[in-house]
């Protein structure tokens, strides 16, 4: 039985404002440039680089997946997991049938675990899958019920940053919006907690994105756009696990918390609350990550761009390209001082962009010099 991604997306959409830059962001004023990495036949989600600099791009759930995930190293492109392993699986699939559930979020810690999430909109049981690549085995399954426990009855697992010093992982859940959180689970055990529901920092602001002059969104009353308006979506840690990073898709804010204080359960939700800090401007965006200079990355994509921001100098777009960043959905930092990106075209699939097509190949993976060293896991 197929799922339907854009669904849970759909679910987000109401009345917003239209979201505006401080300045013209042009093509030709971005400093750097996308260089491209390769191309593919299938669509892709999110995007992770391992410590030997290996790509691993899940392939994304709404856009017809042929296997779970793939792996590009030297040029050459094969399925991740290995073998059967790499099988999407449906919802009826009989238990102990090889393959996964299609993965959205993925992350590679630097032990060699790639850490995957399937937990679209619809998706009665979610699972947070990780793969051990220095064994080719599958460590842990992790499974969630809707309405229950930290899994909202509309959760959408989204994203994941690692924590792997703390043993523990954050989930992003823009759930139906108003209801979004972040999820704190326990590598070892699984046992998750949900956090900062309904919190300023991870509810969509009244704004909506405009993709080559058209608002993305639904059909509304009166021949209207309803715009799309997405909840926390983006979340990356630092490389000494001191704040996790995050932001709602729509919304004009990077935000970060501590890590001890998301595993403190001690604290009340209004003292997390309290300690959530508004770090650095962005724009609408659907992934972000960091170097260890503390630069937040933004997949920009209203521009077809990769910004950067921080506290200091705010936000810019750092590259700009048509054709290689045409909705860039997943960032990565890689271990050779280049943030990797995944695009794959998917505002063709809103209503308010049918003209366009839905989005056929080639798809590019692509990277951009990052402006201080990488960490790879975020």
């Amino acid at each position: 039985m197929k799922r339907t991604y854009m669904g849970a997306v759909t679910g987000l959409a109401l009345a917003a404002g239209c979201w505006m830059s401080g300045t013209a962001m042009a093509a030709e004023s971005a400093p750097a440039k996308a260089e491209l990495v390769t191309e593919m036949d299938q669509a892709p989600g999110n995007i992770a680089v391992t410590a030997d600099g290996t790509v691993i791009v899940s392939i994304h759930p709404g856009l017809h997946p042929e296997t779970v995930a793939v792996a590009i190293r030297d040029g050459a492109i094969t399925p991740f997991p290995p073998g059967d392993w790499s099988t999407v699986l449906g919802d009826d699939a009989a238990a102990g049938t090889p393959g996964l559930h299609p993965v959205l979020g993925i992350r590679a810690g630097q032990d060699g675990m790639v850490w995957m999430i399937s937990g679209g909109g619809g998706q009665k049981i979610k699972h947070l899958y990780a793969w051990d690549t220095k064994t080719n085995k599958l460590a842990h399954d992790f499974r969630y019920e809707a309405g229950t426990g930290a899994a909202a009855a509309n959760s959408f697992f989204n994203d994941i940053a690692l924590a792997p010093m703390h043993g523990a992982l954050f989930l992003s859940d823009p759930a139906g919006g108003a209801n979004a959180a972040l999820i704190a689970v326990d590598m070892e055990t699984g046992e998750a907690r949900r956090l900062l529901e309904g919190d300023r920092s991870v509810v969509p602001e009244e704004i909506a994105a405009y993709i080559n002059g058209k608002m993305l969104g639904f059909p509304g009353r009166n021949g209207q756009t309803t715009p799309l308006r997405g909840a926390v979506n983006p979340i990356t840690i630092d490389a000494a696990e001191e704040f996790v990073y995050y932001a709602p898709m729509s919304g004009t804010a990077v935000y970060r918390v501590a890590v001890d204080d998301l595993l403190d359960e001690s604290l009340s939700a209004d003292e997390l609350a309290a300690r959530v800090e508004r770090y650095a401007d962005k724009a609408p965006s659907a992934g972000i990550t960091i170097d260890d200079a503390g630069n937040v990355y933004v997949t920009d994509i209203q521009h077809a761009a990769i910004g950067v921001t921080s506290p200091a100098d705010g936000y810019r777009i750092l590259a700009q390209d048509d054709r290689l960043l045409a909705w860039p959905d997943g960032l990565s930092a890689g271990p050779d001082g280049y943030i990797y990106v995944a695009a794959n075209r998917l505002y063709q699939n809103f209503p308010s962009h049918s003209a366009d097509g839905p989005p056929k190949p080639p798809f590019f993976i692509s990277r951009v010099k990052a402006l201080a060293e990488t960490t790879t896991g975020r």
